[in-house]
């Protein structure tokens, strides 16, 4: 068996400050977060994580966003349909 997940999210950043938090479900979970002056989604299980880094936007502005992982391909990211970033390579915890 291999771990999924899927989130759709329609986003309009108000406030792209350094350290804020958007979405965080836990430990062993997913992270989007506004750190080092960009957005960041991380995802973590108990051996791995995997990070994804956009400077691509803007406050203001609404943007569709879609963060798929799977444990076999990586983490995904995608603004408006389009792929944004991916990491494939996990790192060791």
């Amino acid at each position: 068996m291999f771990l999924r997940f899927l989130c759709f999210l329609c986003l309009r950043f108000e406030d792209l400050g350094e350290g804020v938090t958007y979405l965080h479900s836990g430990v062993n979970g997913i992270r989007l977060a506004f750190l080092g002056g960009k957005l960041r989604v991380l995802t973590e299980n108990s051996a791995q994580s995997w990070e994804v880094v956009t400077s691509s936007v803007n406050p203001y502005t609404w943007y569709f966003m879609e963060i798929s992982w799977d444990e076999m391909f990586g983490l995904k990211m995608y603004l408006d349909e389009k792929l944004e970033a991916e990491d494939s390579n996990p790192r060791g915890r």
